[in-house]
């Protein structure tokens, strides 16, 4: 996900947070006797409604971190695998990378005479 589509998701969230507050601001107004009870209930589903919008917020923008470490991990084991194969060559001395050759001119040429 895009920071774009991440932002408008959060925008989203918020927005329909802040249209539960005001029905719920709406029905206080219309009721004009709360007692201590129905003002406790009040708080707990205001307190909910916030943690459901931190937590919806935190999970839009935790799943760029984890795509993020995907992408670095997988272009870090590509790269790692070019670099290991790169350094066994390099070791190698002339008769071990002439047998290497023979041995991958016999692979090919047993490929090639499946095909």
């Amino acid at each position: 996900m895009r920071d774009s589509s991440r932002l408008w998701a959060t925008v989203v969230v918020w927005t329909a947070l802040t249209i539960m507050f005001g029905i719920v601001g709406t029905l206080l107004y219309m009721s004009n006797d709360i007692e201590i009870w129905g003002g406790i209930l009040v708080l707990i589903v205001v307190g909910l409604l916030i943690e459901s919008a931190v937590k919806a917020t935190q999970a839009i923008w935790g799943a760029a971190e984890t795509e993020d470490d995907d992408v670095r991990s997988l272009a870090k084991a590509k790269r790692t695998r070019q670099d290991r194969i790169e350094r066994l060559v390099e070791s190698l001395d002339d008769d071990e990378i002439y047998d290497l050759e023979a041995l991958l001119l016999a692979q090919h040429e047993g490929q090639r005479g499946r095909s």
